[in-house]
Formats: C-alpha cells, sequence, structure tokens
C-alpha cells in the first residue's frame, strides 16, 4: 500500500532517552521517499540536561525553516517526543505539527532499569560545576529551566499533535502517553523500541502530515515534483548498507553515521570511532530495552517488517546475541543453594 506523497514540507526526527539520531535514519530517509524533506535533529546523545537539548532541537529548527521558509514538524520518539513538546511550546510560530512516539508527557513512569539510566545521567550532568550551582534540580520534574517548565505546559491549539502509543510498550506506562483525545491519541500493536521502525506508524505519520499539508495548488502545472531518487552505499559497522534517497539526503549519510555516533553533543571535537568500539555503541541501542520479553518483541518486528535486508543482517543477530547474554546471566545468578529453574536460554540453532 501506497503512503500520501508529502508536499516538501521540512520535518525533524528526535531520538529518544540515551539514542541518537543514528537509529533514526531509516525514517529519516523514508520521509524523503514519500515527498518530504527531512532533518536530522542534531542534538546528539539523549543524555544530557534538557535545556541544552531543546536548546540544539531550536537551532535545528531554525536551520530547516530557514532553508525551506515555512514552518517545521516534529516527529519525536519516546523522551524526543518530550523534547518536541517542550520545543513547540517554546516556539510555536516555528512549528507546524507534533508526533509523539511512545512518550510519556503526561508524567514519567518507566521500566526500574529505565529510571537507574536517568538517575546515572542525572548524576553525571550534576557533577558538572555550573550545574550544581545553577540549577541544582537539573533532569527533574523540580527543574526551573524554561524547557522543563514548557513540558509542563499544553501545547498551544495552534499546534496540531499526534501521540502514538502501544498498550504493550513494556518501558513506559501507555497512560502517560496520550492526550484523552480520540482526534489526537492513535493505538498501534509493537513495543516502545519497535515504534521507530513499526509499519503502522509510518502509515499514520503519512496520513498525518498529508492531512496537514498546504492547500491543493491550482493546475497540474504547479505541482513540484520530487527529484529523482538516488542509491548510494554507507558503512555500518564495516558492512555496507545501502541508503536511498535524494541528493540532499544522500550527502548527508555518512555524516550521520560516522559522526553522530562519535560525538556526545553538538559541535563536540571527537575523533570517529572505528570497529569494535562503534560496534558497542550501535550495540547499545539495541539493549536500551534490557528486559527479555522487549528484546524478544523488538526481534520479532524487526524479523515480521524488516527496514531492509542489510539492516536485518545487522540488527538480528546482535538481538539474538543479548538474549543469549540475558539467559546465561540469569542461569548463572542462582548460586549455590538456591532452587532449580529451568533454563530459559533460547534454544541452539
Amino acid at each position: 500500500m501506497r503512503h500520501p506523497r508529502g508536499d516538501g514540507a521540512p520535518v525533524v526526527v528526535v531520538p529518544g532517552f540515551l539514542g541518537s539520531d543514528v537509529y533514526l535514519l531509516e525514517m529519516y530517509f523514508w520521509l524523503g521517499r514519500i515527498g518530504y524533506r527531512p532533518f536530522l535533529s542534531r542534538i546528539g546523545r539523549n543524555a544530557e540536561c534538557l535545556d541544552v537539548l531543546v536548546g540544539r532541537l531550536l537551532g535545528t529548527v531554525e536551520e530547516a525553516r530557514a532553508s525551506t521558509g515555512r514552518p517545521v514538524h516534529l516527529i519525536g520518539h519516546s523522551l524526543g517526543g518530550m523534547l518536541a513538546r517542550s520545543a513547540a511550546v517554546r516556539r510555536p510560530d516555528r512549528i507546524a505539527s507534533v508526533i509523539t512516539l511512545g512518550s510519556p508527557f503526561r508524567g514519567i513512569r518507566s521500566h526500574p532499569l529505565v529510571m537507574q539510566a536517568a538517575s546515572t545521567v542525572r548524576a553525571r550532568i550534576r557533577s558538572r560545576a555550573e550545574q550544581r550551582d545553577d540549577r541544582p534540580d537539573c533532569f527533574t520534574a523540580a527543574c526551573q529551566c524554561d524547557t522543563v517548565k514548557a513540558l509542563q505546559a499544553p501545547l498551544p491549539a495552534s499546534v496540531p499533535q499526534t501521540a502514538i502509543y502501544t498498550k504493550t510498550d513494556g518501558i513506559v506506562d501507555w497512560r502517560s502517553c496520550i492526550n484523552d483525545d480520540a482526534e489526537a491519541d492513535v493505538e498501534v500493536s509493537g513495543t516502545h523500541v519497535g515504534l521507530a521502525w513499526n509499519p503502522k506508524v509510518y502509515r499514520i505519520i503519512a496520513e498525518r502530515l498529508a492531512g496537514l499539508a498546504a492547500p491543493a495548488r491550482a493546475s497540474a502545472s504547479e505541482v513540484v515534483r520530487p527529484p529523482a531518487l538516488r542509491r548510494r552505499s554507507v558503512q555500518v559497522l564495516g558492512q555496507p548498507v545501502d541508503v536511498v534517497g535524494h541528493d540532499h539526503e544522500i550527502a548527508r549519510a555518512p555524516v550521520a553515521v560516522d559522526h553522530e555516533i562519535g560525538q556526545e553533543r553538538l559541535g563536540a571535537e571527537a575523533e570517529p570511532l572505528e570497529g569494535r568500539d562503534r560496534a558497542l555503541l550501535i550495540d547499545r541501542h539495541l539493549r536500551d530495552d534490557l528486559a527479555q520479553p522487549q528484546l524478544r518483541g523488538q526481534r520479532e518486528d524487526l524479523s515480521r517488517e524488516p527496514p531492509s535486508e542489510a539492516l536485518r543482517a545487522i540488527a538480528l543477530p546482535r538481538l539474538d546475541a543479548n538474549l543469549a547474554r540475558g539467559g546465561a546471566a540469569s542461569s548463572s545468578r542462582g548460586g549455590a543453594g538456591s532452587r532449580s529453574r529451568p533454563s530459559r536460554r533460547p534454544p541452539r540453532r
């Protein structure tokens, strides 16, 4: 089934907690293929002071608006959706719409391991002298920064919103991801991480963006046709991955793969990571869902609707390895004197 065509509007994709733009490359290129002008968020890794992250995001919004002359659509996954909402509250004149994917904007109720990771990030932020002195409550709901205040405010009526959620999320409480508005809330099946690749989510995004498109042009001669698609191979984990997109997207693909991973924040000078280090960072993306049921759900999503054969070839073996490690860890914790339990290690193939 073909998705509705876009009208060339700018769309910025925003990654979730602990992630970077890398894992949203598939959505980025897909948006370009259906006729939009996609932009990566350029916020670096989403494990930083929220005010700093939204400041970077607003910089990208300004860049996207300046290059297209149009308000910008924001699509945010998980915490990225909360950053998108905050940006929309702070600069509603720059935002065309906000679409959130599993974003707990009504109150964070998350898996204990996610909360533990958040505590680690908070401690790292507070270890910096300027954060201790100026913002002692940074990365908490009590922070008085503009971003947190905006998160606690409703979206302006001028900014259309869509909240996509799944009741089998497994990471956040789905009830904190909705507006209690039948028009704005859309349920899909799947997992929290899988929302970034879920074909049902892509269909909803295409339909919502098309519904907000500029008024129909007067004649067929005025229709803006997208440039021809081109194919280019880029290296991910030392393996070639084919990407398809327009010239301006293809030109940025190696930058996204090589530099977003190697930089913790925008503008930081960092050597590109190679070999095993890069593999470990990519592997971290696939291990954000540390609980075994979520890993299994993520694997099922990728097996059923893989984003591409090349990416599936990379992702599935890593997920299998993570599942095997989790099974081994759980069986080794028994120790002497503990009651024997059936092994949960996946069967060998």
